[in-house]
């Protein structure tokens, strides 16, 4: 218990948003899983969505991380 009041308030917040982003990709990936069954989608284009919406949600993870890290340096 005394390891985590050692943690500054920053460091606690890039790891809740870490987690939050963690959580969110299970999510996705557990959501486009299904689609084949809701819209027929081919195995190729599933992998090509997949990986593109991957691609943004890890752009968007770190511009959020690098803009809520240079806020608290400020």
């Amino acid at each position: 218990m005394l390891r985590l009041t050692l943690l500054s308030l920053p460091l606690l917040r890039c790891l809740a948003w870490l987690s939050l982003a963690w959580l969110s990709l299970t999510w996705l990936s557990l959501a486009w899983l299904s689609l084949p069954w809701l819209t027929g989608l081919t195995p190729l284009r599933r992998l090509t969505g997949l990986a593109l919406l991957t691609l943004l949600a890890l752009w968007s993870l770190t511009s959020g991380l690098i803009l809520r890290v240079s806020d608290v340096h400020a």
